[in-house]
């Protein structure tokens, strides 16, 4: 018994060409950010190891960005995998193993994002007041 693919329909240039040419408040409101904050992402999660740059069974493999473009399509919008599959012309499968990937990268960088308050401001937080309400109080 032979195995063979099955060819699926589906928008193959989406991403290289489409993507590409979205005007700013269309790439927001698709990907709920700006371009010039998804290519900071881009790069920063590029270094991860999370994200493969190889494949290791000789099949090409997916452009980084484009990984972390999907990862990004699928936790901002309510489409299904079939959806975002087609859309990005890659498998069912990927689109599940390149959030996977994505989320784990961002668990790795989050401790140069994410702050927890410390000293003053955590005492200000406690109490309820602000920096800002504490500088007004003094110019008066």
């Amino acid at each position: 018994c032979v195995f063979t693919r099955r060819r699926w329909a589906r928008i193959t240039p989406y991403f290289e060409s489409t993507v590409p040419h979205y005007h700013c408040d269309v790439f927001r409101s698709h990907f709920r950010m700006t371009s010039s904050t998804f290519e900071m992402l881009s790069r920063l999660l590029c270094a991860s190891d999370h994200i493969l740059k190889v494949n290791r069974f000789g099949k090409p493999c997916i452009h980084s960005r484009k990984q972390i473009a999907v990862a990004v399509w699928a936790l901002a919008n309510q489409e299904s995998r079939r959806q975002i599959s087609d859309r990005f012309n890659i498998s069912m499968s990927s689109v599940i193993r390149y959030l996977r990937r994505v989320t784990k990268a961002l668990v790795d960088v989050r401790g140069d994002f994410i702050q927890w308050p410390r000293g003053r401001k955590l005492f200000l937080l406690n109490t309820g007041l602000s920096v800002s309400s504490l500088k007004q109080n003094r110019k008066c």
